[in-house]
């Protein structure tokens, strides 16, 4: 799973059932990077969540 930046709304609605999400809807779509692989990374500005 490779998304680009643009790609933020989506990633979202893919993560629907991970962990991440949850922290991900408190922090907002604004801080989300592209830093999204096979791992299950979620990178936003500052911070990294293992998902």
């Amino acid at each position: 799973l490779t998304l680009e930046p643009r790609k933020s709304e989506y990633l979202l609605t893919t993560l629907d059932y991970k962990p991440a999400n949850i922290l991900l809807s408190e922090i907002g779509t604004d801080y989300i990077t592209d830093k999204i692989g096979d791992l299950g990374l979620v990178v936003p500005v500052g911070h990294l969540y293992n998902a």
